[in-house]
C-alpha cells in the first residue's frame, strides 16, 4: 500500500463480506457466492469514491495477491471499468484450487462451496473466473512463483493462456523457487517496479 500511495495512487483496500475480524455471519456472508458478494461490496466502495471526488473513474486500476488475485480475475471478467489489472498468485480455476492447493480443499472448502466439485460441479462453475473469461479486454500482467503451493503456479499459465485466446493483452512473470509469498529481494523488487510501471503504461 506505502509503495503505491508513494506512486502517486489514491488506494482502495476493502475488507469485503467474507473476511475475518467481524464476527461468523459476516465471514459467511460470501459462502455459495463467492466472487459475487465481494464484487457488490468493492463496487459499492468504489461508487463512494467516486461520489467523494476521491476516484478518478476514468483512471482507475485494479489488482491483488492470492484471493485478491481471483477478485481481480473475477472483476475484469465482469466489468471493463479498470483501465488495468494486475494478478499476483491468483486463483483462477476454483476446481483446480480444490485439488492442489495446501489448504483449500476438503472440509473448509465443502463448507464454503456447498459441496465438492463432482457432486455440485455448478456451486463452483458460478464461482470460477476461468469460465466467464471470454469478454475480458482489460490489459492484464500476471506474477507467479514455480514453487507456489498454496495457488498453484499452472493457475497462472490457465490464466495467461486464456487471456492470450480471447484476444486480451496479457502479460506474464514466471518467477523459479519462489512460493506463494515472495522471498528474494531481487524479485520482489522486480515485480513492484513492473506492477506500477503496468499501471502507469495505461493511466497516463
Amino acid at each position: 500500500v506505502i509503495y503505491f500511495a508513494n506512486q502517486g495512487y489514491s488506494v482502495f483496500r476493502p475488507n469485503y463480506r467474507g473476511g475475518l475480524g467481524y464476527g461468523f455471519d459476516f465471514y459467511a456472508a460470501n459462502r455459495g457466492r463467492l466472487g459475487e458478494i465481494e464484487e457488490l461490496d468493492i463496487a459499492s466502495g468504489v461508487y463512494h469514491l467516486i461520489a467523494l471526488k476521491k476516484a478518478d473513474p476514468d483512471h482507475m486500476v485494479v489488482g491483488g495477491w492470492s484471493w485478491g488475485g481471483y477478485l481481480t480475475t473475477w472483476l475484469i471478467a465482469h466489468t471493463d471499468r479498470y483501465k488495468a489489472a494486475v494478478v499476483g498468485a491468483g486463483v483462477s480455476d476454483v476446481v483446480n484450487q480444490y485439488v492442489t492447493s495446501d489448504i483449500n480443499h476438503g472440509v473448509v472448502a465443502q463448507w464454503e462451496f456447498k459441496g465438492n466439485p463432482w457432486m455440485q460441479p455448478e456451486n463452483f462453475d458460478r464461482a470460477n473466473p476461468l469460465r466467464m473469461l471470454q469478454d475480458v479486454s482489460t490489459p492484464t500482467l500476471i506474477f507467479h512463483g514455480e514453487d507456489d503451493e498454496r495457488v498453484g503456479f499452472d493457475q497462472g499459465l490457465a490464466l495467461y493462456r486464456a487471456l492470450r485466446d480471447v484476444g486480451c493483452e496479457v502479460r506474464f512473470f514466471a518467477y523459479p523457487d519462489e512460493p506463494h509469498g515472495f522471498k528474494k529481494p531481487a524479485h520482489i523488487i522486480h515485480m513492484l517496479d513492473n506492477w506500477a510501471g503496468w499501471y502507469m503504461r495505461y493511466t497516463p
